[in-house]
């Protein structure tokens, strides 16, 4: 009888434990199980489930998941292979950034990004695969027993040091394949395609400036401008059918070997231009105000995909712009901020300012500027007043803070300020002290 396993795992980094629902069945197989009595495990958890049983010993790992992403990936090459055997709802990035030595078999379809920054797993999908399937791959090989979705193959790339990434897709793929597409070799066999006008989809190709994609069955155009169509080689021939039996095994599809390889007419081929055959395409050689007129505004419209939005002329603009057409323009933010002293008073008497002034020689001056904000600058600011500037004077950090409260004694002498003009509204303030005189002035 099954004997269940309790192990601690760590979060890395978290400092929190949490406890693996592992089933041993052999010393190096487990079953882990992605929903517990109703209750599903995040995906955090089960990577750290999966990554202990790895640890421990378990090279066999059967996962039955729910909804879970990033299954099987990351997982360090040992010297032995981790076969990672996966059924239930699978989430996103399946085997993302999958190490050499990890096999990771979906019974049932995938979700998007399965094999996202493959690194070296081999991970076979007995079903469907979604959108971006085999997205940035770099090595390892992706079988699919079905269709691949949107956007499968884009970025993949190809290090001359290791063998390239391969995608198999038995049936077809969705639009936007091979987007910029860098390495790799990807084939679609085309066997009872879900479009079988087009298994290739719509603009494949776009940008895609290394690999190969071998194809079997009819397309709708391709991008003319990254890639060029042309038929097998006898290489080419005899590298497809040896590695067409191993992905026909894996899938269950080995009755179809026959007639997947019965003549190499039946298959077609589309690459990369090299630099040197880019360089002497005409195309690249088209100035951009020719571009803009004859290719970009012919296919987007004219004025570009913001055309509603723009009113004014769509005209060039140089390279520093000048007048109207800056791009940046200074803004004054001179006092912008009040210094401590004049933050702290609360009628906000600038006196930062009236110590400029007396450097400056006029002391009047500095004198009568405090009557623009106090109609009582001798008896208040020189006599009864706290003087919370002098408190928030930062020059008393060196010694001791400007004598702002002489200043105030200095304003005895000063005549009263000139009455404004009535405005025809009377005001009521609730007490005669300095405060409510001061409120009233204000």
């Amino acid at each position: 009888m099954p004997v269940k396993k309790k192990s601690g795992v760590r979060g890395q980094g978290l400092g929190v434990s949490k406890k693996t629902k592992t089933q041993n069945l052999t010393p190096n197989t487990a079953v882990i199980k992605g929903n517990l009595k109703c209750k599903r495990t995040p995906s955090r958890i089960l990577e750290e489930q999966i990554q202990h049983a790895v640890q421990e010993g378990a090279r066999q790992l059967h996962i039955i998941a729910d909804g879970q992403h990033g299954i099987g990936g990351r997982i360090w090459p040992r010297g032995e292979d981790v076969k990672i055997t996966v059924e239930g709802p699978v989430g996103q990035r399946l085997g993302s950034m999958g190490m050499p030595g990890t096999e990771i078999t979906v019974n049932g379809s995938v979700s998007d990004d399965v094999g996202w920054l493959n690194c070296g797993a081999k991970i076979t999908v007995l079903g469907d695969a979604t959108n971006g399937a085999w997205n940035a791959a770099a090595q390892g090989t992706l079988y699919v027993q079905g269709s691949g979705g949107a956007r499968c193959d884009t970025m993949t790339k190809h290090n001359p040091r290791f063998d390239p990434p391969q995608s198999w897709y038995f049936r077809d793929v969705g639009d936007s394949f091979a987007e910029f597409k860098a390495g790799g070799i990807a084939v679609i066999c085309g066997v009872n395609p879900r479009n079988p006008k087009n298994i290739i989809g719509y603009r494949p190709c776009v940008g895609m400036v290394g690999g190969t994609i071998y194809f079997r069955g009819p397309i709708h155009g391709y991008s003319e401008k990254d890639v060029k169509l042309v038929d097998l080689t006898p290489q080419d021939w005899e590298w497809l059918k040896v590695n067409m039996k191993p992905f026909l095994e894996a899938i269950d599809r080995k009755s179809y070997y026959n007639e997947l390889t019965r003549s190499s007419d039946d298959w077609k081929k589309l690459i990369a231009y090299t630099p040197q055959e880019r360089r002497g395409r005409k195309w690249l050689k088209v100035s951009l105000p020719d571009f803009r007129k004859n290719m970009w505004d012919k296919e987007v419209g004219n004025g570009g995909i913001f055309a509603e939005y723009l009113n004014h002329e769509l005209s060039l603009l140089p390279y520093i712009t000048t007048g109207n057409d800056r791009r940046n323009r200074p803004i004054w933010a001179n006092e912008k901020f009040t210094p401590p002293c004049a933050y702290a008073c609360p009628t906000h008497i600038p006196s930062h300012k009236r110590a400029s002034l007396i450097r400056q020689g006029k002391l009047n001056e500095a004198l009568e500027l405090v009557r623009h904000y106090s109609p009582l600058p001798a008896t208040v600011c020189g006599e009864i007043c706290p003087n919370l500037c002098m408190q928030a004077c930062t020059r008393a950090r060196l010694d001791k803070p400007l004598a702002i409260d002489k200043m105030g004694e200095l304003s005895l002498d000063l005549p009263a300020p000139e009455k404004a003009a009535p405005t025809g509204h009377k005001i009521a303030v609730i007490g005669g002290g300095p405060a409510g005189m001061s409120a009233a002035w204000q």
